[in-house]
């Protein structure tokens, strides 16, 4: 570009690194396809005493929130660990807020209670130890 680094985009590319940009573009298609894997999960509840029993999709992984930061990964969904759900939770509150705080002005213009997404999200909670999930 022979700007001499005075063009807004000359950082973008001065000392672009080939090799580094493939790792990157091969890292992001992974994710991807680890993201959209999904398994269908048999949940069984008790509703007046009788057992209720339904399927309900879920990713085969995901990648806790609070363990990002140090690039821990996927892990595996274990709908009977409570570890492992209580950091799917967290993640699940925070995807649900971002939801609201995106289009809260569509559900109160569709005359929608946001409150009753705010008590899933509080009821989701976020205050478990993951220490274990990393």
């Amino acid at each position: 570009m022979g700007t001499n680094g005075q063009h807004p985009a000359w950082a973008w590319f001065h000392g672009f690194d080939v090799e580094r940009a493939a790792m990157e573009t091969w890292l992001a298609r992974a994710r991807k396809f680890a993201a959209g894997l999904r398994v269908r999960f048999t949940v069984e509840t008790i509703d007046h005493g009788a057992v209720v029993v339904s399927e309900i999709e879920g990713p085969v992984v995901f990648s806790p929130i609070t363990a990002r930061h140090i690039g821990s990964g996927y892990i595996a969904l274990e709908p009977k660990n409570p570890v492992i759900m209580a950091a799917f939770r967290a993640e699940a509150a925070t995807a649900l807020r971002a939801w609201r705080d995106r289009y809260a002005l569509a559900v109160a213009a569709a005359g929608l209670p946001i409150d009753a997404i705010d008590r899933m999200i509080s009821d989701l909670g976020t205050d478990a130890d993951f220490s274990e999930v990393a």
